[in-house]
């Protein structure tokens, strides 16, 4: 697939010391009727990632390698009169592995209708905290934009100390 050759190059250049790569998959947007979407994009994905780990891990490059897998938001669990699933900002599911990062853990728990939080939080910009030190990139110092605008990486997201060894 697209997909799986887009990991394929991200290993490669992995191998040749590139320091990010970003690999997407579009076509979630299960809002308008499109129930299945998640369905098809997730069998799509798995059997790549999955490949895409175990490659690096062999190769010995997984445990310098971050693999982040993330989506723009999360879905609402109930469908809506369109045939979809809504926007749903309060809770949404991401996938770590290597650089560090301690697997086999579950962080974060909705109740049982995933309507609602049920142990600590994170947003986005917590997201921040375990990327931006795999990268170099300084967390509590404040930076400048190119056009001299200031700001810190993450926004001072709090840091997700759980999810590594």
């Amino acid at each position: 697939s697209r997909f799986g050759r887009g990991l394929l190059l991200a290993r490669r250049l992995i191998e040749n010391d590139v320091r990010y790569v970003e690999v997407q998959l579009g076509g979630w947007d299960g809002q308008h009727g499109s129930l299945n979407a998640a369905n098809s994009r997730t069998n799509e994905m798995d059997g790549p990632i999955a490949a895409l780990l175990l490659d690096l891990e062999q190769r010995g490059l997984l445990k310098d390698t971050m693999v982040v897998v993330t989506t723009e938001f999360g879905r609402t669990p109930k469908v809506s009169a369109r045939g979809g699933r809504d926007h749903f900002p309060k809770a949404f599911s991401i996938l770590l592995a290597g650089g560090g990062v301690k697997g086999g853990q579950v962080i974060g728990q909705t109740d049982a209708k995933a309507s609602s939080i049920e142990s600590e939080g994170y947003g986005p910009k917590d997201l921040h905290s375990p990327i931006a030190p795999a990268l170099g990139l300084p967390l509590d110092k404040r930076v400048h934009a190119l056009g001299g605008r200031p700001f810190f990486v993450g926004n001072r997201g709090k840091v997700i100390k759980q999810a590594f060894a």
